[in-house]
């Protein structure tokens, strides 16, 4: 999880950004423990997740988490802008061209 905060901040983004996560766990017994470790790096809303038990992880590790985050900041400005949410005039999903 630290290196994924790391790739993310070199974006200038952080872990809100994470849309989904893939959590590879070695021995399903220690998913609470991963789960406690998981919960300090994240806040509501939570990314979508999924937990796969699997035999082997690379480097012997016990638990890989693959993670899938968008930049988002274009739209959250064009979104804050007036009129948007209305719809009176047009919105965000109006002027991305979003069918």
């Amino acid at each position: 999880l630290k290196n994924i905060e790391a790739l993310l901040a070199e974006a200038g983004l952080n872990m809100s950004y994470v849309l989904k996560t893939t959590v590879f766990v070695k021995n399903m017994e220690e998913f609470a423990a991963m789960n406690e470790v998981y919960s300090r790096f994240f806040q509501k809303p939570f990314p979508a997740r999924s937990a796969v038990a699997v035999k082997d992880i690379a480097f012997n590790a016990k638990v890989e988490i693959e993670a899938f985050a968008m930049d988002t900041r274009a739209l959250e400005v064009l979104c804050a802008e007036d009129g948007c949410h209305t719809c009176n005039d047009y919105c965000c999903e109006t002027k991305l061209d979003i069918q």
